[in-house]
């Protein structure tokens, strides 16, 4: 499976370690909907190895912390779990970088999945604000487990950058090609 292209956000560029297909989808599904935590780590080591790319020179360049796109809180509870705080602190303990957690969803979001774009945009809209440490020019990375249409994580960059980020690059497991 070759590595996907680096995909130009507003705040950043996304890297994805893999396209959202057999059987990356299946081991996301268990980790996000069984209750398979291994199964995130595992994603989340093989992310990490991934954005090195080729010669040990990284595809991406090193942050000064990672950031989950979190989840409501109805989800937390169903799932007992963030399965994007799950791979978001492989990553940052693969890039020796500490986990912020003051990204926060101040509201339930419905399920995105069936969502087109648009819709997408509109149901995420003013759904994030950062609680945390001051985040003043700093390089983050935002962790999620699938980019689609990048809804998601245009609006918590835009919550970041308005915290004072700098630059957001976005790093998820996997992308719908």
């Amino acid at each position: 499976m070759s590595v996907p292209r680096p995909r130009r956000l507003r705040h950043g560029i996304a890297y994805a370690a893999f396209e959202f297909e057999e059987p990356v989808r299946a081991a996301l599904h268990r980790g996000k909907f069984g209750g398979d935590r291994g199964a995130l780590e595992a994603l989340g080591d093989i992310t990490a190895r991934r954005l090195d790319g080729e010669r040990g020179r990284p595809r991406a360049s090193i942050p000064d912390a990672v950031v989950a796109v979190p989840l409501g809180s109805r989800r937390r509870r169903q799932r007992s779990y963030n399965q994007a705080e799950v791979v978001a602190r492989v990553l940052a303990n693969a890039r020796r970088v500490p986990l912020l957690e003051g990204l926060r969803r101040l509201r339930e979001t419905s399920a995105q999945s069936s969502r087109d774009e648009e819709a997408r945009r509109i149901n995420v809209s003013g759904a994030f604000a950062w609680t945390g440490t001051p985040i003043d020019a700093a390089h983050l990375w935002l962790v999620d487990d699938v980019l689609t249409t990048g809804a998601t994580v245009e609006a918590a960059s835009a919550v970041l950058s308005a915290a004072g980020a700098s630059r957001i690059d976005v790093v998820v497991v996997a992308v719908v090609p």
